[in-house]
């Protein structure tokens, strides 16, 4: 029901990528938002999350004359093969919770904080 213009390109949705627009790049990380669209939410891939650090330090303001393209080669060859790194999604009936594997790498990563709200330490007892 959708214009053709809303779903060109929907074959590479949920490629993990690269979004590119001169000297910015930030990774495409669709894992975050499968169980919205109904998919089985999975362990994230880590190919594009070790390389965030280094892509956030370029300095843009002293490239001013800079080839992009050639800078950012490397990059822009994983967006070529955008169509190569498309995260498939397993059907998920229930999104309100995650599933067994997933909770499994999940615990480990995170830290939980309970807390008194009267011991804040901005003094607020609310």
């Amino acid at each position: 029901m959708l214009p053709h213009y809303c779903t060109a390109g929907r074959d590479i949705w949920r490629a993990v990528t690269y979004l590119i627009c001169w000297e910015i790049m930030e990774c495409y990380l669709p894992h975050r938002v499968m169980r919205q669209f109904m998919l089985h939410k999975p362990i994230p891939d880590q190919r594009l999350i070790g390389n965030q650090g280094a892509i956030h330090l370029i300095d843009h303001r002293s490239l001013a004359n800079n080839d992009w393209e050639l800078t950012h080669r490397a990059y822009i060859d994983i967006w070529r093969a955008r169509r190569d790194t498309v995260e498939v999604g397993l059907p998920c009936v229930d999104t309100t919770h995650a599933s067994g594997d997933y909770m499994q790498w999940y615990r480990p990563r995170i830290v939980v904080y309970i807390s008194n709200p009267c011991r804040l330490s901005n003094g607020f007892h609310g």
